[in-house]
């Protein structure tokens, strides 16, 4: 029987994906994923963001304190090139200020209160503004806890923080330690290639169409 063209071409990819299969080898394990408990991890996201002012080294140490096994934060960028912790692109949400973090200098940042518009009633009591909890450098919170596991997430910005997060992440030893995610392939993959030692998890694109 004579195969058509496009048979022959399904058999060939057959066989080819069938090579690869008795070929490959799974990829070392990355000692982030390296758990010797085997019991699930506890992550305090934004450090507990519904408990305390999320993203504040306040509650990042609260969250120590309690014993989590790994923080969880989001990266942006100033307009002087430091990385802060915000889950928004703008302030406006949880400070007394307004505008874009990328529009911003650090220490236009450091005077807001970080904690001004967090309420654990819906708006009836601010029990943390005016307790000098700031905005948070990435830098700030490797410097506090150099031994802790934590999940930073590349929020899309017009600069890229591929470099400069890399360069935090090798100057604090912190390779074994970080877990770096994104929503945004093209942030994720940049990261990728400046900081290859580093875990990260898969993107928004990579997800999805690994399940399709």
């Amino acid at each position: 029987m004579k195969l058509k063209p496009w048979q022959i071409i399904v058999v060939l990819i057959f066989f080819a994906l069938l090579v690869l299969r008795l070929t490959s080898k799974p990829a070392p394990q990355h000692p982030y994923y390296s758990n010797k408990s085997n019991e699930p991890l506890v992550i305090a996201h934004q450090g507990g963001d519904g408990v305390w002012p999320g993203e504040t080294l306040f509650a990042y140490q609260n969250a120590v304190d309690l014993g989590v096994d790994v923080l969880e934060m989001d990266i942006h960028t100033t307009s002087d090139g430091i990385l802060v912790l915000m889950h928004d692109e703008t302030v406006d949400r949880t400070t007394n200020g307004s505008g874009e973090i990328e529009s911003m200098t650090l220490n236009q940042l450091k005077k807001l209160d970080a904690a001004y518009d967090w309420s654990p009633d819906e708006g009836k009591t601010f029990p943390y503004r005016g307790q000098e909890l700031t905005v948070t450098t990435l830098e700030e919170v490797f410097q506090a806890f150099p031994d802790k596991h934590m999940t930073i997430e590349i929020k899309k910005t017009n600069t890229s923080m591929a470099k400069p997060f890399c360069d935090l992440i090798r100057k604090y030893n912190m390779q074994k330690k970080i877990l770096a995610a994104s929503f945004h392939d093209e942030r994720l993959k940049e990261f990728r290639t400046e900081c290859p030692e580093v875990a990260t998890s898969s993107a928004k694109n990579e997800t999805t169409l690994s399940f399709c």
